[in-house]
């Protein structure tokens, strides 16, 4: 149920693939017949019965509420699985199951499992403004979003989004500042409560704002607060004798550059990666069930298909590489995970500001994580089969751009001349800086091959 994520747009895009697409009609295809609870202990084993299943565990894969969280395969036959589910992950209620075998997906089967008293683990922020988001970590959630109710002070809070342990929910409004206690309801059982607490209207720990500058600065968070800030600038702004907001003029639009990589392929020619600043409304991101539009932003790091040989944009064109994530029912930018833990994505530091001359400064910090999503593709995404072994890509980068050149006065695609530093924080390949990137709306071919 935990969405690995989520890559938000990146998962979307993948999921909604039909099931045709994914596998050819024949004999070997796997299929799921019924789904039983073996024992309902604190990881519950399950048994499925189906066909084509296949007698190697390492090939056999169940993905759970069609996510990638998978379930521990502990015994396989050509008509049966034995699999343990990881319960500090899981739902109460109806979850769907997939089985992979050699990356051949099956039909959906239902299973109903129920688990234990609700618990709050975390609140993201733990103190907000009255109105907004705030994201709970917990146990034991109920699939059906509605059977989560959350209250602050005994006042229900508005139930925006929803994604494996995590909720997201809106302060009442009508709440008062100080201390609050924040309880969570599943299913008439109610869990532990949390403390939290109400700012006043008037405060602002996150951004500041001076004349024609507005900054955000998290790093003593490492980027604790995702995009939230970005995601809430909303100023008015008149252009043309039109008013706007600063989120459509300055940030709206989905803004390119193509840059060094911080590697050599095996030719001995620098190695180029594809740098992304997405943010734009949709209603249909992982986690909403309010049917209505959301702004979300990413910054997407994106790798050639084989990261050893050179980019070439027919035989070896950009893939998916490592990305960070948040949305306003999401803004804390916890979707991102990798093979070996969770890992928060988001802004450590941006700054937008406009000077006297009427130019605009843009500059963000930004730390990307490489999920694993090798189950629809082996490399592309997660590079776990990518090249011969030279090059291991990057669980973890920094991004800094660095834009003197921001033309605020024209629609979309405002970022223009700046500077882009990529830094391995894995430690393997350092940094590299490409001082004269071109931010583009959209990619050509000229685009790419002035770096060459």
């Amino acid at each position: 149920m935990k969405s690995k994520l989520v890559l938000g747009i990146l998962l979307m895009c993948l999921l909604s693939l039909n099931h045709q697409s994914w596998v050819s009609a024949d004999s070997t295809v796997p299929q799921i017949n019924s789904v039983a609870v073996l024992d309902n202990n604190t990881d519950p084993t399950i048994e499925i019965r189906g066909l084509n299943f296949g007698l190697d565990p390492k090939a056999v894969q169940v993905f759970i509420n069609n996510t990638n969280m998978t379930a521990k395969i502990v015994k396989v036959k050509k008509k049966k699985i034995i699999a343990q589910l990881p319960s500090s992950q899981l739902c109460t209620g109806t979850l769907s199951l997939r089985v992979v075998v050699n990356r051949v997906p099956s039909n959906f089967g239902q299973i109903d499992l129920y688990l234990g008293t609700p618990t709050i683990q975390s609140l993201s922020p733990q103190h907000a403004q009255a109105g907004a988001v705030v994201e709970i970590t917990g146990q034991n959630l109920s699939c059906q979003p509605n059977n989560n109710i959350v209250t602050f002070n005994g006042q229900p809070a508005q139930l925006t989004g929803m994604t494996g342990d995590k909720l997201s929910v809106k302060v009442p409004d009508s709440i008062s500042t100080g201390n609050a206690s924040v309880k969570l309801v599943v299913n008439g059982q109610p869990s532990n409560t949390i403390s939290f607490n109400i700012d006043t209207k008037s405060s602002s720990s996150d951004v500041t704002s001076s004349g024609n500058k507005l900054l955000f600065n998290s790093s003593v968070n490492n980027g604790s607060a995702g995009f939230a800030p970005m995601l809430s600038i909303q100023n008015p702004v008149i252009v043309s004798g039109s008013q706007v907001n600063t989120w459509d003029l300055n940030f709206f639009g989905t803004h390119y550059a193509v840059v060094k990589a911080p590697w050599k392929t095996v030719d001995g020619s620098q190695q180029l990666a594809m740098v992304m600043l997405d943010c734009r409304y949709n209603r249909n991101l992982p986690g909403n069930i309010t049917n209505q539009p959301e702004r979300y932003v990413y910054v997407l790091v994106s790798y050639p298909r084989d990261p050893e040989k050179p980019f070439d944009p027919d035989n070896n064109p950009f893939f998916w590489g490592s990305l960070s994530l948040s949305s306003e029912n999401f803004p804390h930018g916890d979707f991102i995970y990798n093979s070996k833990a969770r890992a928060s994505g988001g802004i450590d530091f941006f700054e937008l500001s406009k000077d006297t001359s009427a130019k605009s400064r843009f500059a963000i910090s930004t730390t990307v994580v490489a999920p694993d999503l090798g189950y629809y593709e082996d490399y592309g995404i997660n590079y776990a089969k990518a090249g011969a072994g030279k090059v291991s890509m990057p669980k973890v980068l920094d991004v800094k751009m660095e834009f003197n050149q921001v033309e605020p006065d024209v629609p979309v695609g405002h970022y223009r001349i700046g500077k882009i530093t990529l830094t391995d924080k894995s430690g393997n390949y350092g940094t590299m800086i490409t001082d004269n990137a071109t931010m583009h709306e959209k990619l050509t071919v000229d685009d790419i091959l002035f770096l060459w």
